[in-house]
C-alpha cells in the first residue's frame, strides 16, 4: 500500500510509479539499480534487508535474501555407533528476495565441497538461484573412529555447519547435530599349555586381550598372579599391529607367561590356578579377568624290602638284616614310620635311615632310604628249629594307616 508521489525513474516519476502499481514484479526481473521509489512503507520485519542501514522506510520490497536449512537424517546409525554408519544431511537454500543469486558456493564443516550434490530448485538450470527458487542438496557423513574416540569432540554428538556464500550478500550459515553411542569393550582370554601334570614342571600361559566395543583402548593394565601368589613378568603385547600403544577396533594383543610348577605344588595336590586381570583407560574401573587352571595328579605311593645276610644258620648267629624303603610315587613323603618285628616276637629299635639325601626327613621322589637291624639267633632258636622270620611294617602320612609289610626269613 503506496502513499506518495513517486520520485525520479527510468521511466518519467509519476509514470514510473503507474507502472510499478500496474504490472507484476517478477522473479529476476529487477535489478539492483531498476527502479528509485521513495514512499511511506508499513511491513513486518521479514521484508527488511539483513544489512541495518537499509532498513528505512524508502524500502519498499527485499529485493535480496537468502534461507538456509539444514536437517539430518540419523536412521542408519548402529547403536551403539559404528564406524562408517552413515549421516544423510539436506540443505535447503532459498532466495527469499526478489533479485538473482549468483555463484552459489556451499562449504561444510565436515563434508567435501564435491560430495554436496544438488538434486533439485534451480527450475531453468541457468545455475542462478533466482527469486523465490529453493535449491535442495544432500550429502553423506561416514562416521569415523576419531568421532567415536573423542565424543564427536567431546559433547557426544556430530557437529555439522554448512555456509552459503554468493556474490550478492554475506555467507549464511546453519547446523544439524546427531548424537553418537560409545560402547568400549574388551575380552580377555587366558590358555595354559598343560592340563594335567604329575610332577615338577613349567607351566606356559597365553594371554589374549581383544577389543570388542567401538572406541579404541588405551593404557591397556595387565596384572596376572601366578599360582603361588606372586606377580607373574609378562612378555607382550606380541604384535600391535594397528595404532601404535592402542588396542583397536576387533585387534587382539596377546601376552606369555610362565610358572615353574615345584614338587611341593604336586605335595600339596590342589589345582594350579593363574588369573590375570585387564583395566584400561577408556573403560575405567571395569575389571576383565580370566583364569587357567592345571590339575595335579598326586599319587602317594613307596616300597618296602627286607633281607637277611644268612639264609639258613645250624648254630647260634647275628643276624644282619637290611631294610630298604624307596618312594615310588610322585608326592614326597613324611613321618615314614617303621615297626620291625625280630624273630623272637620283640620289636627292634629302629636305626636312623641312610640315603635321606635330598629334603631332610622327607623322602623325596625316586629317593630310597635304607635301615639296618641285627638279631642273635640263640641255642633255643636252634633247638626249636623251624623258620626265624623277620617281619617290617612301614606308613607314611600321605600313603595313609594301611600299611606296607615286608620279610626276610
Amino acid at each position: 500500500m503506496l502513499s506518495c508521489c513517486f520520485g525520479s525513474g527510468k521511466a518519467g516519476a509519476c509514470l514510473a510509479g503507474l507502472l510499478v502499481a500496474a504490472l507484476p514484479l517478477s522473479a529476476g526481473a529487477l535489478t539492483g539499480s531498476d527502479f528509485t521509489n521513495t514512499a511511506t512503507t508499513s511491513s513486518s520485519p521479514s521484508q527488511f534487508e539483513p544489512g541495518l542501514a537499509n532498513n528505512s522506510d524508502t524500502v519498499l520490497v527485499l529485493p535480496k535474501g537468502i534461507a538456509v536449512t539444514k536437517t539430518a537424517d540419523s536412521s542408519a546409525l548402529s547403536s551403539p555407533t559404528l564406524v562408517g554408519d552413515t549421516i544423510t544431511y539436506t540443505i535447503e537454500v532459498a532466495n527469499t528476495g526478489l533479485l538473482a543469486l549468483n555463484n552459489v558456493v556451499l562449504t561444510d564443516s565436515i563434508i567435501n565441497s564435491a560430495d554436496i550434490t544438488l538434486v533439485s530448485g534451480d527450475l531453468n538450470s541457468d545455475g542462478v538461484l533466482d527469486g523465490q527458487e529453493v535449491w535442495v542438496y544432500t550429502a553423506t557423513y561416514a562416521i569415523t573412529q576419531a568421532d567415536l574416540d573423542s565424543n564427536g569432540g567431546g559433547d557426544a554428538d556430530v557437529d555439522n555447519t554448512v555456509t552459503v556464500a554468493t556474490d550478492e550478500l554475506p555467507p549464511v550459515s546453519d547446523s544439524a547435530e546427531v548424537p553418537i553411542i560409545q560402547a568400549p569393550g574388551f575380552t580377555v582370554a587366558k590358555v595354559v599349555d598343560q592340563a594335567v601334570i604329575a610332577g615338577p614342571t613349567t607351566l606356559n600361559y597365553e594371554i589374549t586381550v581383544t577389543n570388542t566395543g567401538n572406541l579404541t583402548l588405551t593404557g591397556i593394565a595387565l596384572t596376572d598372579v601366578l599360582p603361588d601368589g606372586t606377580n607373574a613378568v609378562l612378555t607382550g603385547p606380541l604384535a600391535d599391529i594397528g595404532t601404535s600403544g592402542a588396542l583397536d577396533i576387533g585387534e587382539s594383543w596377546v601376552y606369555t607367561s610362565t610358572y615353574s610348577a615345584t614338587q611341593a605344588d604336586v605335595d600339596i595336590g590342589n589345582l594350579l590356578v593363574n588369573t590375570v586381570s585387564v583395566t584400561t583407560t577408556e573403560t575405567d574401573t571395569t575389571v576383565q579377568s580370566a583364569t587357567a587352571q592345571t590339575d595335579v595328579n598326586a599319587a602317594a605311593d613307596f616300597n618296602i624290602t627286607k633281607v637277611v645276610d644268612q639264609a639258613s644258620i645250624n648254630q647260634p648267629s647275628t643276624l644282619a638284616y637290611v631294610i630298604t624303603v624307596e618312594n615310588t610315587g610322585n608326592v614326597s613323603l613324611t613321618n615314614v614310620a617303621l615297626t620291625d618285628t625280630l624273630p623272637d616276637g620283640s620289636t627292634a629299635t629302629i636305626s636312623t635311615p641312610s640315603g635321606d639325601a635330598g629334603t631332610v626327613g622327607a623322602l623325596d621322589v625316586g629317593e630310597i632310604w635304607t635301615y639296618n637291624q641285627t638279631y642273635a639267633a640263640s641255642q633255643a632258636d636252634i633247638d626249636a628249629g623251624g623258620v626265624l622270620t623277620n617281619t617290617v611294617s612301614a606308613t607314611t602320612t600321605e600313603t595313609g594307616t594301611d600299611a606296607k609289610v615286608a620279610e626276610a626269613q
